[in-house]
Formats: C-alpha cells, structure tokens, sequence
C-alpha cells in the first residue's frame, strides 16, 4: 500500500514521508476584541459616559500605543497589531463621546438652563407642526455648538444639539456659517446624535459667513431652486430635495404623506449638507 494510501483521512502527505498535515484551525484571537468593541461602542450610544471614562480612554490609548511599540520591537511583524488598532480606535471613539456628552453643554442641558450659544447650521430646518394646537409653526434644525454661555460663563465646545424653534425664525439654515443662538437646553434622549435640545426664543443672529465651499454649495443649490420656480408647489419642493437634499420647499403635507410611506430616504442624500 502506497504511502499516499495508508494517510489518514482528512489529513495530507506533506513531501513524501507519511506524515499527515493537520487541516487549519479557525483564527478566533480577532474575536474577543471585536466583541468588546461592538458591546463598548452600544453601551457608549446608549447611555450618558462618565467622567472618568476620558480618563479610562485617555489610558488606553496610551496602553494602545505602548504595546504596538513593544510587539514590534519583539516580533517585527505587523499581525498581532490588529488588536491593538481596533483597542486604538476604541479608546478614540469613547473618549470623543465622553468629551462631548460630558463637556459644558451637557452640564447646562442637565440644569435645562436658558444659554446663549455660537453654532453652525448642519443641515435645513425641518418642519414639525405646532407645539400646541393655533400654535405657530415649528421646525427643528441640527447645528454643531462652538461656544456656549450660561450660569455666567463662556465656554468652547464641539457638540451636536437639535434646535426646536419657529419655523419664520429659520426660513433658511445658512449652512457652513456661525450663528448666535438664544434659548433655553435640555437632555437628549439616550442613543440620540444630538446631545442636547435647545429651545430657541429668538430668530438666529450671524456671527461669521460660511466658508468658500459652503458658499459655492448654496450658490448651485440656489440656482437649482430658481430653475424649479415654475413646477407645480409639489415638484418645486421635491425635485431639489432629490437633487441635492434640499427639502426647505417641500409641502408639509407631501412630507407628511412621504414619511406615512417610507419614503423621507429619497430626499437623504450627502448633498444636503456640504460641511460635513
């Protein structure tokens, strides 16, 4: 009988000699990290991240970066430096949300304190109907806060926050540009993008024009929409929001029926917001 013959099942002659070569094993050593980074990254959008969990961050990175130091120095290879890639990004990523959901404005959304704040308009105002029934019309805008004052301090920050405010304060969201905000914080719910809300008691205020990509963005945007100033109301407010996201034209009952039917996706597209 042949050497090739007598060799185990499943197994293979390596050059010649009988000895049978295991099959591979399944590669698990990726598992656990990419675990804990999925449980990390859900417990971090699920709930408000404490204090101490910059630190916490802070010690990883750094525990991140000495071991690729030492790994590399012992073994020269770069494949045990998956891990720690993904333990770098982690630490990244949760100390960015703890900065944010623990920095000034989440403290005054805490308090649900009357601010003043510096902000940049990231997408156009989309209309929610009334707060109360007669009530004027009300929209809600997404901005990025850059600085906020209240309880008699001003402070930096880089937060999103969900302005709820009359729909003739913002008949337009200058996107790209810096605007001053006056009105009153509270929490977001748990897992919102937004960290906090912000009940605005003023129309908008400019502080800084957007920059040149902004501007060139609404420029075309603009020109998109005066081309469309002859369709009927419908396809007047559609065709932009098709286009290029911008959904400032859309009637309220067509938006209303889209969103009955599933169909709010159509308008979501990245030119919406060129800052972003």
């Amino acid at each position: 009988m042949s050497a090739t013959a007598a060799a185990p099942a499943g197994g293979a002659v390596a050059g010649g000699t009988g000895a049978a070569v295991p099959p591979p094993l399944l590669d698990l050593r990726l598992l656990p990290p990419a675990l804990l980074a999925w449980a990390a990254a859900w417990w971090a959008l699920t709930r408000p991240v404490p204090d101490q969990a910059v630190a916490v961050a802070v010690a990883c990175l750094a525990l991140a970066v000495a071991l690729t130091a030492f790994v590399r120095r012992r073994r020269g290879t770069a494949a045990p430096l998956t891990a720690t890639a993904v333990a770098t990004v982690l630490a990244a990523g949760l100390a960015h949300s703890a900065l944010a959901r623990t920095g000034p404005v989440a403290e005054l959304a805490a308090q649900r304190a009357a601010v003043q704040v510096v902000a940049e308009p990231r997408g156009d105002p989309r209309r929610v109907g009334p707060s109360r029934p007669g009530g004027p019309e009300r929209v809600v805008v997404d901005v990025l806060v850059r600085e906020v004052t209240g309880r008699g301090r001003t402070r930096s920050a880089r937060t999103p926050v969900l302005v709820f405010a009359d729909a003739a304060d913002w008949t337009r969201a200058p996107t790209g540009a810096r605007v001053r905000l006056t009105g009153r914080l509270a929490p977001a719910d748990p897992g919102d993008r937004a960290v906090a809300l912000l009940t605005s008691t003023a129309p908008p205020a400019p502080v800084a024009p957007a920059g040149t990509a902004q501007r060139i963005a609404e420029d075309l945007r603009a020109g998109l929409r005066r081309a469309c100033a002859g369709l009927p109301a419908d396809a007047r407010g559609l065709l932009p929001g098709l286009v290029v996201g911008d959904t400032s034209a859309l009637p309220a009952d067509l938006e209303e029926a889209m969103r009955a039917v599933g169909l709010t996706h159509l308008t979501a597209v990245s030119g919406k917001n060129p800052s972003r």
